[in-house]
C-alpha cells in the first residue's frame, strides 16, 4: 500500500498550524514518515530474497521473487513522490534544485 503524497501530507500539517508555506521541520517530520512507510517492505524484500535463495523449488522462487517485484516497486514509489516533493519545493530553501536524470 503507497502511502498519500507526502505533498499532500505536508499541506494538510501545514493547514492545521495555518501556516501558507511548508517550513522544514514539516518536510523533516514527513520524512521521517516516509522512512517508516518504505522499513516494512524492505524487510519483507530482504525475506523473499533469502527464501527464493534457500528454496529447491523453481516454482516457489518464481514466486518468491514476483513478490519481492511488487515491493520492490512500493519502495520505488514511495522514494519516487519524496523526489518529486523535494525537486518542486527546493525554492522554498536555501538549496539548489536536485537534477533528476532522464
Amino acid at each position: 500500500m503507497i502511502p498519500i503524497s507526502i505533498e499532500a501530507k505536508a499541506r494538510q500539517k501545514g493547514r492545521k498550524d495555518g501556516s501558507a508555506r511548508l517550513g522544514l521541520a514539516a518536510v523533516g517530520r514527513y520524512t521521517g514518515s516516509v522512512i517508516q512507510d518504505t522499513v516494512g517492505p524492505i524487510e519483507i524484500l530482504s525475506n523473499l530474497i533469502y527464501l527464493a535463495r534457500e528454496s529447491k523449488d523453481p516454482q516457489k522462487i518464481r514466486e518468491y521473487l514476483e513478490e519481492a517485484e511488487v515491493h520492490l516497486h512500493t519502495i520505488g514509489s514511495i522514494n519516487l513522490d519524496l523526489l518529486r516533493f523535494y525537486v518542486k519545493h527546493a525554492g522554498d530553501t536555501e538549496d539548489a534544485p536536485l537534477k533528476v536524470a532522464g
